[in-house]
Parts: structure tokens; C-alpha cells; sequence
């Protein structure tokens, strides 16, 4: 159970960083009062992505306290992890509203918070991790963020990593980690949390990464005896691998990704209850291709980088993916380089993509607000037009006073079968039916039912497998390659899309 902290209150301003992938931060100062939150131009905060809500959610400041507040929105407002409707906020919490995080800075004088103001000298050092073996990273006063995402201030490159998957903060004179809600866990010392206090020595173990929390007496000896730390952007043990094949490699890993968000957001967005769709995205793989010069102006790798970050700074992911290739030629594994690449491959796709995927949510609203009109116009033509055309829709029916469609019918019957699996502890199988209803329909009633049971199942599955991930992970680590691979076949056993177990055992033929 995730303890979340009282409000704050304060004097002085407040102001959101605004985080997206690859893009540079947006600092917005907030005003007493309502900011308003989502992709509509009016916003106070404009939220740029078809999978953000219009009106997603607003920031209110009043009389020294603030508090996020959800609209409503189709994807959720989420806080330390968990999606929320109403919840006060302190300073560095963040706000994901996916792909955004909005940070939250409390600027002034705290009523109230008399904890001192002390430096606690600590860092993480990775044991093992792809990419970042050797590297250290110091935990500033303001918390330390980990996850896949380039939002965060340790970006891991590991497939069993969730995009915000955790955070250390300091809280009574000591760090806490808690766990973001992440798909596969946080370990401390082998035991699942989902939050506890550190201690020095203790090893965070993320999917195939292992972090060492190394405390401020051990930070302090460590500085006296003369230690330099290995900076986070270059790893200690750059890995042999050959650039062009890591690029290919990475266009291959976001255009399979990408075509599976679209395939759910477009499901997401059209199917509802038998809603006629009113366009359709073309069944081409989205692609990009790379033409290097013959002769590059520059083969220095801190040159490289810094043109290649002002591209993307500038939106020209094409040109910055080019340098970010031409620097991983001329130094493998370079950590910034891969990141950097990886967004700008990423946006290449994407920005492909927009075009229709605005296109599908202007029309998926246009159809909305016909169908509303024709509710509000409450004549017999309309009530005809609206049997006719719009017969399936849940919205339609209840204004009419009809019964539940068949489709609906069919849903609520797939959620009892779920229901009942998960009760025979089949909770893999009751997830894949949960995730059926999910992209088959847009009624709240039922997607509330499904994102709760399949919540209830994945936990169930991941306390069900604990003991066998650790051990795989452990017998790994020591090079014990048989126990392992059978600790992961059990893994899979129980849980056939466990994302680790299927990472790891291909590494262990």
C-alpha cells in the first residue's frame, strides 16, 4: 500500500516543468486559481498528443495549497503511480499524463515543514545493467527519478523497465523509494516493495538492471579517499556492438512498438459498442529511411552530440538521427547517443503517423457531437435517424430508454468468464479476457470493471511468480545458466507474458 504524503502548505509561486521524450522542458508558472490541462489550444497547459484528452484535467492553486483535479479524460491523470480524480500535491510531485510528466515546484517558504534543510550526500551505482554497467549516479535534494523514459534522470534501456517506474525522494532526513506503479516491480534485496526506506548497501534490482544505494557516510568516505565517479553518459564498458546493426535494430524495436500503440489507440478511439468507424488508418507499417552523407562535415563525437541534440531540439529528428548514427560509428555504446537516437528514431515514426491519428480523433468528436445534436433536438426524426445509425451506441440507448445492446450483453458476459477465471487463480487468462473488453468498448461501466480486475490479476500474477523471478535472477547473476533457465520456464509457466522472463531466457540458450 503506497502511504501518500498530505498536502503542502506554502507561500510564494508555483510553477510545472513540463516533460515530453526528446523535447526540451517547458518551465509554465501557474496563478491562483484553475490551469486548465489537455490538447485543446486554450488550455494553460497545452498537451500536444492524440492521446491526451481536449479537457484532460486541471492544476488549481488556492490559498497556499495545490491539487490536480481529472476531467474526465479517456487515458487517466496519474500520481505517485496510481490514477487519480482528486489528489493534493506537494512539491516534486509529478503528474504523468502520458507521454507528458508535469513536475510540480513549490517556489517559497513552507508552513509547517520543519524538517532541516540539510544536504544528504547519497548516489546509486549500477552493478549491472545493459548500457550502464559501472556508471553512478548522485541523488540531488530534489529526489532521483528512474524508468524507461527519457523524462527521467535515470534512463534505463531495459525492456523490463516501465516508462516511470520509480522515485527516491528524501523525506525525514532519510530516502524512500517507491515504486511508480510499474508492470514488473521494484526489488530491495531481492524483496518486492512498493515503498521502503534505503539503507546503505541495499541493491535495487529493475528488470535486468541492478542499482546500489550507497548512503552519505559511504558517499563521504568514498569522496575523502579521492573517488571520481564514472559519469551516467559514458559507461565504464562500452559494449562491441556495431552501430549500423544497433540503429537497424532500434527502427525495427519502435515500428513493431509503434504499430502496436496505433493498433490499440485506433481500436481505443473507433470501436464503442458497434459506433460506425468514420475513418480508417492505412495498413502500411509506418517506416523511415537514413541517407548519410559520403563525406560528413565532422567525425568528433562531442561535436556529434551537441549538433545532434540542437536537432532535436529544432524538430529535425531526421538530420539528428544521422549524427547520432555517425557518433555511435565512431563510439559504441556511447549512453547519450543511444537515447538521443532512440527518440529521434521514435519521432520519425510518430510525426508519420499524426497527421492521421488527428484526423481519426476530429472525426471520432465530429461524430460525437452529430449524435449529441440529435439527442438535444428530441424530435421523431431525430429519434428515427438515431435508431437508425446509432442503435448499438450505449450512449443512445439510455437516452432513448432501450435495453442494453447485444454487444453489451456479450461484454458483460466476457467480464463474469474473467471474473470467474481469476477466482480459479487462472489469472493469465483472465487478463487476456479483461484486455478484450478494454479494446471493445469505450462504456464506462465496463471498462471500469475490466481495468479493476485485471489490476487484481496482474499483482496476483506477479506475487505468484516472485519467488521463481528471483531465484532465475540470482542463478543468472552467479552463472548458474540451467537454474536459471528453469527458474524462467516456471516463470513463463504461470505467467506466458511475463516480460523479464522472456527477455532473459533467449540469453540463456
Amino acid at each position: 500500500m503506497v502511504a501518500f504524503r498530505t498536502a503542502e502548505r506554502m507561500t510564494g509561486s508555483v510553477e510545472v516543468i513540463v516533460k515530453q521524450s526528446g523535447r526540451p522542458d517547458r518551465v509554465v508558472p501557474l496563478r491562483e486559481g484553475t490551469s486548465r490541462m489537455g490538447r485543446a489550444d486554450d488550455s494553460e497547459i497545452v498537451l500536444s498528443d492524440v492521446g491526451v484528452s481536449r479537457r484532460h484535467s486541471r492544476i488549481i492553486v488556492n490559498n497556499g495549497t495545490v491539487r490536480v483535479e481529472d476531467l474526465g479524460s479517456g487515458n487517466g491523470t496519474f500520481v505517485r503511480g496510481q490514477r487519480v480524480d482528486r489528489q493534493p500535491l506537494t512539491d516534486g510531485d509529478e503528474i504523468v499524463i502520458d507521454p507528458f510528466v508535469i513536475q510540480v515546484r513549490m517556489i517559497g517558504r513552507h508552513i509547517g515543514d520543519h524538517t532541516p534543510q540539510v544536504p544528504l550526500r547519497a548516489r546509486l551505482d549500477v552493478v549491472t545493467g545493459p548500457a550502464l554497467a559501472q556508471s553512478t549516479y548522485p541523488i540531488p535534494a530534489r529526489g532521483l527519478t528512474v524508468g524507461r523514459s527519457d523524462t527521467r534522470d535515470v534512463v534505463l534501456p531495459d525492456p523490463a523497465g516501465s516508462r516511470h517506474h520509480c522515485s527516491i525522494f528524501l523525506q525525514q532526513r532519510v530516502h524512500v523509494l517507491r515504486d511508480m506503479g510499474s508492470a514488473n516491480g521494484v526489488y530491495v534485496n531481492g524483496q518486492r516493495v512498493d515503498e521502503c526506506t534505503l539503507n546503505d548497501g541495499d541493491v535495487i534490482t529493475i528488470g535486468n538492471t541492478e542499482l546500489k544505494y550507497v548512503s552519505d557516510q559511504a558517499a563521504r568516505q568514498s569522496t575523502a579517499r579521492g573517488r571520481q565517479p564514472a559519469t551516467a553518459s559514458m559507461p565504464a564498458r562500452p559494449r562491441n556492438n556495431d552501430a549500423m546493426s544497433w540503429v537497424f535494430v532500434a527502427a525495427t524495436i519502435f515500428t513493431v512498438g509503434v504499430l502496436a500503440l496505433v493498433a490499440a489507440l485506433s481500436v481505443f478511439i473507433f470501436r464503442s459498442d458497434g459506433i460506425p468507424q468514420p475513418t480508417t488508418l492505412s495498413s502500411g507499417p509506418p517506416s523511415w529511411s537514413l541517407t548519410l552523407s559520403e563525406e560528413p562535415e565532422t567525425d568528433d563525437p562531442v561535436e556529434l552530440s551537441r549538433q545532434g541534440v540542437a536537432l532535436v531540439s529544432a524538430n529535425d529528428d531526421r538530420a539528428a538521427l544521422e549524427r547520432f548514427w555517425l557518433l555511435l560509428r565512431a563510439r559504441p555504446g556511447y549512453e547519450s547517443g543511444e537515447v538521443f537516437a532512440y527518440a529521434a528514431g521514435e519521432h520519425l515514426v510518430i510525426n508519420g503517423m499524426r497527421p492521421e491519428l488527428y484526423a481519426a480523433v476530429e472525426a471520432r468528436e465530429s461524430h460525437e457531437a452529430a449524435r449529441d445534436a440529435l439527442i438535444a433536438d428530441n424530435s421523431r426524426a431525430s429519434r428515427r435517424t438515431l435508431e437508425r445509425d446509432y442503435s448499438a451506441d450505449p450512449v443512445v440507448r439510455t437516452a432513448l430508454g432501450l435495453g442494453p445492446s447485444s454487444v453489451h450483453v456479450e461484454l458483460q458476459s466476457r467480464l463474469a468468464q474473467a471474473s470467474e477465471m481469476a477466482a480459479n487463480r487462472r489469472c493469465a487468462d483472465a487478463i487476456a479476457a479483461y484486455n478484450e473488453v478494454l479494446v471493445a468498448t469505450l462504456d464506462d461501466t465496463l471498462r471500469q470493471s475490466a481495468r479493476t480486475g485485471r489490476v487484481v490479476c496482474q499483482r496476483e500474477l506477479a506475487r505468484q511468480v516472485q519467488v521463481d523471478w528471483a531465484i532465475g535472477v540470482r542463478a543468472q547473476a552467479q552463472g548458474d545458466t540451467p537454474a536459471a533457465r528453469e527458474a524462467f520456464e516456471r516463470v513463463l509457466a504461470i505467467d506466458p507474458t511475463n516480460p523479464s522472463a522472456r527477455f532473459r531466457l533467449p540469453l540463456l540458450q
